[in-house]
């Protein structure tokens, strides 16, 4: 499927990264993260980013929706960043073209740090243990294990080492009666889509190893079994968490007759 990259006609030379922007929508958006992402086309075009824009929809299983659309980037070869963004997150204006940049920059997979939607269950990424206090709002690139998928960037070369990773190495694996559970895991398999298309499994959740005491596994969902694999695929590339965007996580709130009086 080739997408059309959508840049200003004044000028003939795109600048900086080509971005390949996936908005996942199914079940409807939040007109913050609408108006958002129509700023922020806005603003790639005054500054002549090239870009195309990848509305994602139809699909309840957000590992398969996401791994379909990250195989339309890999697949295109127009783009050099996959931005992906949930359809209930709110960032100042600016950020996600950073974000792009920073990513591409940087050559690493970027996610923007944001709040679990709930009380008191933290962040939706897990940092390092020597960069888990920082202050938000602060221009910082802070090393990650996990990386949340709702306001992410990918670089090309991130998505080609996991795909060699889960095929190439794999079959070598599987040729010397070496392979195991957390082999199985890098696997990377090509599957068909419910239009009659194919696409890689980049996002397939999995159970892996746990660094947490007295875990023995955890199970990754599918942002962070795509992490996973990024790190098995190339342990010296770092995962970064940008904490400078203000991010904010919308979600529904079961009000009573008790809140009715009450005031935030």
């Amino acid at each position: 499927m080739a997408l059309e990259l959508i840049t200003s006609r004044e000028v003939a030379a795109p600048i900086g990264p080509r971005i390949f922007l996936c908005i996942f929508g199914y079940g409807g958006m939040e007109h913050y993260t609408v108006e958002g992402a129509l700023r922020e086309m806005l603003l790639m075009a005054k500054e002549n980013t090239a870009f195309a824009l990848h509305m994602v929809h139809g699909d309840a299983l957000i590992s398969r929706s996401r791994s379909k659309a990250f195989s339309v980037f890999m697949e295109s070869g127009n783009f050099d960043v996959c931005v992906m963004l949930d359809h209930d997150i709110q960032w100042q204006p600016g950020a996600l073209l950073g974000l792009a940049k920073k990513a591409h920059e940087r050559q690493a997979l970027t996610a923007g740090i944001y709040a679990c939607r709930g009380f008191g269950r933290g962040c939706a990424s897990r940092l390092n243990q020597e960069a888990s206090k920082f202050t938000p709002g602060e221009d910082k690139l802070l090393e990650a294990e996990y990386l949340a998928t709702g306001f992410w960037a990918c670089p090309r070369t991130v998505g080609e080492e996991i795909l060699k990773n889960g095929t190439e190495r794999v079959e070598l694996f599987q040729s010397h009666d070496k392979f195991s559970p957390v082999v199985a895991n890098w696997k990377i398999t090509e599957c068909v889509y419910n239009d009659g298309t194919f696409f890689y499994d980049y996002f397939r959740p999995i159970a892996v190893p746990s660094t947490l005491p007295a875990t023995p596994h955890e199970y990754a969902s599918e942002d962070w079994a795509f992490s996973w694999r990024a790190r098995q695929a190339n342990p010296n590339r770092p995962l970064y968490a940008w904490t400078l965007p203000h991010l904010v996580h919308h979600g529904s709130y079961g009000f009573t007759m008790k809140t009715a009086y009450l005031r935030e």
